[in-house]
């Protein structure tokens, strides 16, 4: 009896070991698919797309709708497999006229589902994190009159997060934000003002809570 058990586990723990050598062969090959979907989307639709060294996709990424400038430096890490998502937890990085950009500074790290669009300048300094489901704007989308609210994107400011900056899952970011450097933005809030370097700030509408 104990030599059954023995073999049983034996034979147990080797297909668990072949079951994950065949599960982490797939998401590597899934990686590079993505990859692959990503760059051909954004060659075929951009004006201007650079893409830089040992950039890591573990989540889909699309441009779907954009026409302008994307710049997504060094070492920089788009999904992220163990956070929470939603689908696959598809990224959309969309600069969206001719004239828009969107640049994504080194090593800078996101989690799934986030959305990032620009009508004008979005720019991510480096070393930053950014929460699942995170969504940064540089506009309204619309007009805020009602007459011509189907008329235009309304106004445009730039948006920009410094480097080292901490940004919490959920967080939704507004036109004309800056966001200085080391600064931390908490979960859930929404940030309509620019935030100093070196703050934690929380909140619907966010505010620095404190220096750190």
């Amino acid at each position: 009896m104990m030599l059954t058990q023995k073999s049983n586990c034996v034979s147990c723990r080797w297909l668990a070991k072949l079951a994950m050598a065949i599960w982490r062969r797939w998401c590597r090959w899934r990686r590079r698919w993505w990859e692959v979907l990503f760059r051909i989307e954004a060659v075929g639709s951009l004006v201007k797309f650079h893409y830089g060294n040992k950039v890591r996709i573990d989540a889909p990424v699309r441009v779907r709708g954009g026409r302008g400038t994307l710049d997504v430096g060094n070492d920089v890490w788009l999904g992220f497999d163990a956070a929470p998502k939603l689908g696959k937890g598809t990224i959309l990085l969309q600069p969206r006229s001719s004239e828009s950009v969107i640049t994504i500074g080194a090593c800078t790290q996101m989690s799934n589902n986030i959305s990032i669009v620009a009508m004008g300048k979005i720019s991510i300094g480096v070393h930053c994190l950014i929460g699942d489901m995170t969504q940064i704007y540089d506009c309204d989308f619309h007009e805020l009159e009602p007459s011509k609210r189907g008329a235009g994107v309304g106004p445009i400011e730039p948006v920009s997060i410094g480097d080292n900056v901490w940004i919490g899952s959920r967080v939704l970011i507004l036109r004309g934000v800056a966001i200085g450097n080391n600064s931390v933005i908490g979960a859930g809030s929404i940030v309509t003002k620019s935030i100093p370097p070196n703050s934690l700030a929380v909140g619907v509408p966010a505010k620095v809570i404190r220096q750190i």
